[in-house]
């Protein structure tokens, strides 16, 4: 009797644990089942995003930078040495050092009516395309292709994959391979023939940066 008793209790504690485990198990697969749809969905926004990216860069910077702008800005035109506009500036541009910066500001500011010094979204935007990337350091990379450094002009794959590596080291942007792969395609997708001289690397290299900086902010702001 005892030892039926026991047996009985033993079987109703591997019952209740086994619900126990059942239940845990559901629990888990239901977690990772919302994982998988929030990663699913990520990706097909990202996806999204890049194709838009890639079928009009000035289109898509205007719709990723007009907010962060507006967020700054209520007024429709920031002050000229406004704080948290010039760190978002030196944030998102080329330009290591305030001096620079300001310089730079300087040149793509307005006066309003009053005679102040303003930025309104259409000098932020020319600013962020002019400074995505420091032109120096394009022609830097594009003689650093030629163990002379005198190459009149190098082969298109060749400018893609030095192209690529000076964006990632500048952006500092982690895109998968297949990312930056779609952003060097539109970026070279001007090119005709075989191969590009300085000039044209250059152009390459900014278009490359500019698309690289706003996927970056418009990937973040899907967070």
């Amino acid at each position: 009797m005892v030892n039926y008793d026991k047996n009985v209790q033993g079987a109703k504690l591997d019952a209740t644990r086994s619900k126990h485990e059942e239940r845990a198990r559901a629990r888990e697969e239901k977690q990772r089942a919302k994982i998988d749809e929030r990663k699913a969905k990520r990706a097909m926004h990202e996806h999204r995003i890049l194709q838009e990216l890639v079928a009009g860069l000035e289109a898509a910077e205007a719709k990723v930078y007009r907010p962060m702008f507006e967020g700054l800005c209520a007024e429709g035109a920031a002050e000229a040495d406004d704080a948290a506009l010039f760190a978002v500036l030196l944030e998102r541009s080329d330009i290591g050092d305030a001096h620079g910066l300001s310089s730079a500001i300087a040149e793509c500011a307005v006066l309003d009516a009053g005679g102040n010094c303003r930025l309104p979204l259409r000098s932020v935007l020319g600013f962020l395309r002019e400074h995505a990337i420091d032109p120096s350091a394009c022609r830097e990379s594009f003689r650093d292709t030629s163990a002379q450094g005198e190459a009149a002009a190098i082969s298109v794959e060749e400018a893609r994959a030095h192209a690529t590596h000076l964006a990632q080291r500048v952006v500092g942007a982690d895109f998968a391979k297949e990312k930056w792969d779609a952003l060097a395609d539109a970026a070279f997708a001007g090119v005709l023939g075989e191969v590009v001289d300085q000039e044209e690397y250059v152009r390459c290299c900014k278009t490359l940066a500019r698309a690289a900086r706003v996927l970056e902010l418009w990937e973040s702001n899907l967070d």
